[in-house]
């Protein structure tokens, strides 16, 4: 019984030690990575981003933002340079952007650069760039926006249609350019009409990219959809949302812990050291005394032979 009790006195300090010190890591995890902004009414900058002046151990590898000099929130992408940071989008993993260089075309730039990094890939609704000899006069607007005019001339005017409108409602004189255009879906409007959703890219080159780093953002993800922080709703092509303004950084600790705890396991064996030994000192005399325990009983039993 003794041994038994030693042994889990002897747990409960280990995980006395671990527990505390990585309470103390997220405390000052929280203080050394705050979240920020680079404006007031900006985007909210926080795990798994960080800001490129900040430390590493702040953001996940790859996932740096900074500042530009008129307060825009700014990512540089590898293939598209600076762009502009539009929204970011913790529940879906997902961060909309413009690139800032001018383009005459900003939706042919998009169409002709790979999007595809390490941590980001595009992602939208599906839509394809068609060419026709003519106007198109659809009954409903809801799957064609155009005419783009940088990509049209006097003889083929260019739309983008969306991906799930079969062509053979299409008149003959059209033709496909280019498929798997994305576009980005807005959450928070339930308008699916393709000729609101895609201005952004037509006008300003805007695009939505999801961000994934193994091991790290999935569990974020996993955190910020634990703590009720969106109702999300996917049926039938419709889109909804209704997304808090602002998280609670206390909503946000169980995010932040898993990955601070990665990086403070050999902290945790040595931190806490004061409490750590009073406890192991307590271990030590339960473990004297259970032997001294045995060692009388064994020679009570020698005298009792003898």
């Amino acid at each position: 019984m003794s041994y038994t009790l030693a042994s889990a006195l002897q747990l409960s300090v280990l995980n006395y030690g671990i527990t505390m010190a990585a309470a103390s890591s997220h405390e000052n995890f929280f203080e050394s990575c705050p979240a920020s902004r680079c404006s007031e009414g900006g985007p909210e900058i926080r795990f798994p981003f960080r800001f490129q002046s900040s430390s590493p151990s702040c953001g996940a590898p790859g996932m740096e933002l900074l500042c530009s000099e008129q307060a825009d929130t700014i990512l540089v992408h590898p293939h598209l340079g600076f762009c502009k940071v539009v929204s970011i989008m913790y529940t879906y993993r997902m961060i909309s952007v413009i690139p800032i260089a001018d383009s005459k075309c900003p939706l042919q730039n998009i169409i002709t650069t790979n999007l595809s990094t390490e941590v980001y890939t595009p992602y939208g609704e599906e839509a394809t760039l068609i060419s026709c000899a003519r106007e198109l006069r659809p009954k409903s607007q809801v799957h064609v926006a155009g005419p783009i005019s940088c990509l049209s001339n006097r003889s083929q005017l260019s739309y983008l249609i969306s991906s799930v409108q079969f062509m053979n409602v299409l008149p003959l004189d059209c033709m496909v350019v280019s498929n798997g255009i994305l576009i980005p879906i807005q959450f928070q409007n339930t308008d699916t009409n393709l000729n609101e959703t895609a201005k952004g890219i037509i006008a300003f080159g805007e695009i939505a990219l999801r961000w994934s780093v193994p091991n790290i953002t999935d569990v974020c993800q996993e955190c910020e959809i634990g703590r009720d922080t969106v109702d999300f709703t996917l049926k039938l092509g419709k889109h909804s949302a209704n997304i808090a303004p602002t998280m609670a950084s206390a909503k946000l600790r169980p995010c932040f812990r898993h990955f601070a705890y990665s990086h403070v396991k050999v902290i945790a064996a040595t931190s806490s050291v004061g409490t750590f030994l009073v406890l192991s000192i307590m271990v030590a005399v339960v473990l004297c005394l259970a032997l001294k325990s045995k060692n009388d009983e064994e020679i009570h039993l020698k005298v009792e032979m003898s």
